[in-house]
């Protein structure tokens, strides 16, 4: 299952791991390797698929870069489904999704 995570740092990251391999053999989006330490988040693209089966075996997890968290209860609100749904264009490192496409929980 998809999930929303708040860095540290206030970014917005969607845990794909579960579904890593099939993104980054479709070569749409970007992956990063995510983890967070006592006083940083790290993220590192990955560009390999022999870097990506080191990170799904080690205790990071894979993740997109969604955006940053302007409005606390924003990112909190809308739902794991219709980001799913949502049509995304990836470029230059952004993830662009057409406002219009979310849902949000009242």
């Amino acid at each position: 299952m998809d999930r929303l995570i708040r860095s540290k740092s206030g970014s917005i990251w969607m845990d794909v791991t579960d579904r890593a391999k099939e993104l980054f053999n479709s070569g749409v989006l970007d992956l990063y390797e995510f983890y967070e330490t006592k006083d940083t988040t790290i993220h590192t693209p990955i560009r390999q698929s022999d870097r990506l089966l080191q990170v799904l075996d080690s205790e990071s997890r894979v993740c997109l870069f969604v955006g940053m968290g302007t409005h606390p209860s924003i990112i909190e609100e809308v739902t794991v489904e219709s980001w799913q749904m949502a049509d995304k264009i990836s470029h230059n490192g952004f993830i662009y999704v057409k406002y219009s496409d979310l849902r949000f929980c009242r």
